[in-house]
């Protein structure tokens, strides 16, 4: 299928985009980019700091604590990387909506646990985290490929565009929201979060 490509004015390309969002399934695809994004910066973010916080309570110098912190976040950015290669096979092999609900239910389930832990240093914490990144992984692939099928190439630009946006919306409220969170109710509460919006 040949497209013919023309210049558009930018306000015309971001209503195509949003206007995409009539097919559920596209509607579907930004809702989980918006949740994955959200759910790479409470990770990145708050991973660290609730790890300096458990230590300093427990009596870690705050290098030990960061440097466990650190390790940990090895672990759930690392430990997924086989279930990404299984995960993209899957989702070849079974419908997109299918897989976005078992990609988010892994992703519930994984944030919701981890969020529960006493400490992110306890030993337990390694295999919660690996499930926690293995889930975060399968919602990442399962957005991007049901976004590839269902966009529409005469405006697959505009649409991914409106992807991407929603995704940077959901750093900026799992950002905002999970700090306050954080100060105000428990230091798991991003990931409670997180948990929450993936189910």
């Amino acid at each position: 299928l040949r497209v013919e490509h023309q210049r558009l004015p930018l306000g015309t390309l971001v209503r195509e985009g949003f206007a995409a969002a009539r097919n559920p399934r596209i509607a579907l695809a930004y809702a989980s980019a918006f949740v994955a994004r959200g759910d790479v910066v409470v990770i990145g973010m708050y991973l660290s700091l609730w790890a300096q916080r458990a230590g300093a309570e427990t009596g870690l110098a705050p290098d030990v604590a960061q440097s466990q912190g650190g390790l940990m976040l090895g672990i759930v950015s690392g430990g997924p990387l086989l279930i990404a290669w299984a995960f993209g096979i899957l989702n070849d092999r079974i419908d997109r909506v299918t897989a976005m609900a078992w990609a988010g239910a892994l992703a519930g389930i994984g944030y919701l646990a981890f969020g529960s832990l006493q400490s992110p240093l306890l030993g337990i914490a390694i295999p919660v985290g690996v499930l926690l990144g293995c889930g975060q992984v399968a919602c990442i692939i399962a957005g991007q490929t049901l976004i590839g099928q269902e966009a529409d190439p005469r405006i697959a630009g505009s649409t991914l565009g409106a992807f991407n946006a929603f995704g940077a919306l959901g750093t900026l409220v799992g950002s905002v929201a999970g700090g306050y969170l954080f100060d105000t109710w428990t230091y798991g509460a991003p990931f409670l979060m997180m948990g929450a919006a993936s189910l």
